[in-house]
């Protein structure tokens, strides 16, 4: 599963949140920035509650161009936006975004009681989207994978906000379901795209992953971590490059090194420090090349124990790194792959 931006309806919300001219621009700069994201990214899935249009217009907060204009003209800032381009930013993420159920199953529709703290919800231009956003905080916090899951709002917040609530219905394949569960639990929250990538950790990332651009991002956060370095996009700056190659993900799984098998940890670490720290990898040659593209073959140790599992690469003639595959030592095979078909995370 890839990690996911939930976007409260708070973003969209025309009146909005804002009380000033200055957070009126905060939160259009912001809605720029996401819809750029949205198109040079392959490695988040965004999502929107699926009332997401209908809940706008009962609030009477729909971002028709005309609302966007007379919020410009109210806060002296129709020369700083145009509303045209803002209210093309905002269908164009509504449009792109999946809805929150297709990813994690369900939705929460309707709760008898919800406490949200972390946040401040006195703003809020109408009450149907302060529930919007307590449905958004429930259901993130049911979910299964809720670690990788993270919110954007417009309503002034703490990098966490916790939701206490009582859910009475659920939505779950376009039906309506009695659901009678107390939900508490705390929810990540990003104000940025390039607050995103900081916020997540590589490990659950890499339990998660069920493709290689998935691994790859684990990788990358894993290089970021280590060395210190920013993670506003990918790829990454002072990370020489690499990609996963086409065989990484089954020999992986057939090995039990994803999720959290006993070799997960190790792998990501180990890719990381073939990255910036190759010395200390302590990489030994296969003193052969792959014939398609004269990528030349390495090896490095994973554990000595047991089966002596070992990390193959190849080190390609552009100077990138492409993980190939691991194994144990007595098999000590390179993949050869399909070097035209290789997974890289992108993020900008």
């Amino acid at each position: 599963m890839k990690p996911v931006v939930a976007l409260d309806l708070s973003l969209f919300a025309v009146p909005s949140t804002a009380e000033s001219s200055s957070e009126v621009q905060d939160i259009l700069s912001r809605i720029q920035s996401w819809a750029s994201v949205i198109d040079r990214q392959n490695c988040t899935t965004f999502a929107t509650l699926s009332d997401a249009v209908d809940t706008l217009r009962s609030a009477n907060c729909f971002p028709a161009t005309h609302n966007v204009r007379a919020l410009l003209q109210l806060h002296d800032l129709d020369s700083v936006f145009s509303a045209n381009d803002i209210n093309t930013r905002l269908f164009s993420i509504l449009q792109k975004a999946q809805r929150l159920s297709e990813i994690i199953g369900f939705e929460v529709v309707e709760l008898d009681a919800s406490d949200i703290s972390g946040t401040d919800i006195t703003k809020s231009p109408d009450l149907e989207i302060l529930k919007s956003l307590a449905c958004l905080l429930a259901s993130i916090a049911l979910a299964d994978r809720s670690d990788l899951i993270r919110v954007t709002t417009a309503f002034p917040s703490d990098q966490t906000v916790e939701i206490k609530a009582s859910v009475s219905f659920l939505e779950r394949h376009g039906n309506i379901e009695q659901c009678e569960a107390s939900v508490e639990g705390q929810v990540r929250v990003v104000g940025w795209p390039c607050d995103y990538l900081e916020s997540l950790e590589a490990d659950v990332v890499w339990e998660h992953a069920d493709d290689a651009v998935q691994l790859h991002l684990a990788i990358s956060l894993e290089a970021a971590k280590t060395h210190g370095l920013s993670t506003g996009e990918l790829p990454l700056k002072g990370v020489p490059q690499f990609c996963v190659g086409s065989e990484f993900l089954p020999s992986l799984r057939s090995h039990g090194a994803l999720s959290k098998g006993t070799l997960a940890n190790v792998v990501r670490t180990k890719c990381s420090q073939i990255l910036l720290s190759k010395s200390q990898a302590g990489p030994k040659s296969f003193n052969e090349s792959r014939s398609d593209d004269k990528a030349e073959a390495f090896r490095v140790h994973l554990s000595k124990d047991h089966e002596a599992f070992r990390l193959m690469y190849w080190a390609r003639p552009d100077g990138s790194t492409e993980f190939a595959n691991i194994g144990v030592k007595q098999e000590l095979l390179i993949c050869q792959g399909d070097f035209r078909s290789h997974a890289a995370a992108r993020y900008s």
